[in-house]
């Protein structure tokens, strides 16, 4: 019952600045706790006009902890694993309710600016690309979205 009213607030009040949507419907999904997501990448950054899908799985006790959020879609980016898990900083600070909102824009966000500091030990050398060489990170980040971040793509992970 949580997690409906949540969808409904979430779906109400999505900015339409924000292209996310979710596919979440009680009617057809088995597994109420386990949520999908498409998000569009924003104008003016690498990937923009990709096509991102995620997964959004709840703990049994929501609101008291925070979704597992995973991409579906491979990405090239500092803040998201190779397995595509998400490093969040409102992880570490999250208090339920309407956290559930500012995780969705959070994510939203990290396709605008990504944090250096949240980032996987083992991506040291994507870190200092991002750093150093900002030009050759979003090229590879371009190149990632054109051929990972399709419409025909993304639609293949569900199929």
């Amino acid at each position: 019952m949580i997690l409906n009213n949540l969808l409904e607030k979430i779906q109400d009040n999505v900015d339409p600045n924000y292209p996310i949507s979710l596919d979440y419907n009680p009617k057809y999904n088995e597994n109420p706790l386990h949520w999908t997501c498409l998000m569009i990448g924003p104008e003016g950054t690498p990937y923009s006009n990709g096509y991102f899908r995620l997964t959004i799985d709840f703990t049994e006790d929501p609101p008291e902890k925070p979704p597992e959020i995973k991409f579906l879609t491979k990405i090239y980016h500092l803040n998201i694993y190779n397995d595509g898990h998400v490093c969040l900083q409102s992880n570490n600070e999250f208090k339920g309710g309407k956290n559930f909102e500012q995780v969705f824009y959070e994510i939203y966000f990290l396709f605008i600016k990504q944090n250096p500091e949240s980032t996987w030990p083992s991506f040291k050398d994507r870190k200092n690309l991002y750093e150093n060489n900002r030009e050759e990170f979003n090229r590879i980040a371009t190149e990632w979205t054109k051929k990972y971040a399709t419409e025909e793509e993304s639609n293949k992970i569900y199929d």
